[in-house]
């Protein structure tokens, strides 16, 4: 993802931004912006959105895994969550059912134990993660993309 991106972003631009770059291995976050604007998109169109950036990276290239970051909660975004949530669950269905495709998680740990969100994770403007939340992001992710 870049700034202010949405999958039909990534998608129109996959050849510009990943293929041309022969990774060996790419990781995906979209979704956020997808969900909490006036667009029109549905927890199931982002999964289909989803199902088309891969098919657009696979026709190019076969082998890179794709790491697929689950979309996070915010507090300024809060209101939808429960979509974003629904989204999350079809886009990590899909890559368990896909070869070179693995959803990773990097929503829950923003909750505390009593299920709200974890502030010190979040900049002031209640979207963006703090230091605090990337540093936990890379401790989830990291681990995924070291050589196996």
């Amino acid at each position: 993802g870049f700034g202010g991106s949405e999958f039909v972003d990534l998608i129109r631009y996959a050849d510009r931004i990943i293929t041309k770059y022969q990774p060996q291995a790419i990781v995906v976050y979209s979704g956020d912006n997808d969900l909490a604007t006036a667009n029109g998109k549905t927890p199931e169109s982002v999964a289909n959105d989803l199902k088309t950036l891969v098919a657009r990276i696979r026709a190019i290239d076969e082998g890179a895994p794709i790491f697929v970051l689950s979309i996070k909660p915010s507090p300024a975004r809060l209101a939808y969550w429960p979509a974003m949530a629904k989204a999350n669950a079809l886009m990590q269905a899909y890559c368990g059912a896909t070869a070179k495709l693995e959803f990773i998680d990097v929503a829950s740990h923003l909750f505390s134990s009593d299920g709200t969100l974890r502030a010190e994770a979040f900049v002031v403007d209640g979207i963006h993660l703090s230091a605090l939340g990337y540093r936990e992001w890379t401790e989830r992710i990291g681990p995924r993309l070291s050589p196996r």
